[in-house]
């Protein structure tokens, strides 16, 4: 006798349940990623990472981070760090929202990690960091490489972040 399971007046096979699963995860996943596009504090970042594999590898595998980082990172990105906002959107105790540290914004995570005056050398450092360690990926042509500075004969003066210039074409 084959097995068979049955729910809500369908019944599948025992041989089809590898297909079945499969078919079941995947609109579970769907399901899912549809709810957290539709939250309103996912915000324009979690769309973006959502749309290549390669910016969520680390969720899997947990590679090149600590745990610590690996725990913080998950945290940020479902927006559950203690920040006012969210602790007053938990019902926990805040009822102030504005940022400790500068007191002219909201305490979000995107002001916290971004924006904050307070935290301003710490930004600076990140982002330069993250700078050098592009610069360094990028591989070395037989030309001109800028970083941070204003490029030579731009004239609106600009100082974009990367700037490689190669000189053995006319590009």
């Amino acid at each position: 006798k084959e097995n068979r399971i049955s729910c809500n007046g369908k019944t599948i096979s025992w041989a089809g349940k590898k297909k079945t699963g499969k078919a079941l995860r995947s609109k579970l996943l769907q399901r899912h990623l549809g709810c957290l596009q539709q939250a309103s504090d996912q915000g324009r970042t979690f769309k973006c990472v959502a749309l290549h594999p390669s910016s969520n590898h680390w969720v899997r595998s947990g590679k090149y981070i600590s745990f610590g980082e690996y725990r913080f990172a998950i945290k940020g990105r479902l927006n559950l760090l203690p920040t006012r906002t969210v602790l007053r959107r938990s019902g926990k105790e805040q009822q102030n929202t504005s940022c400790p540290g500068c007191n002219q914004e909201q305490e979000t995570l995107a002001h916290v990690l971004n924006h904050c005056p307070r935290n301003e050398g710490l930004i600076r450092h990140r982002h330069n960091a993250i700078l050098h360690r592009l610069a360094k990926a990028i591989p070395k042509p037989r030309g001109i490489q800028y970083l941070e500075q204003t490029i030579p004969g731009d004239p609106q003066g600009l100082k974009p972040d990367i700037v490689v210039l190669n000189n053995s074409t006319s590009q």
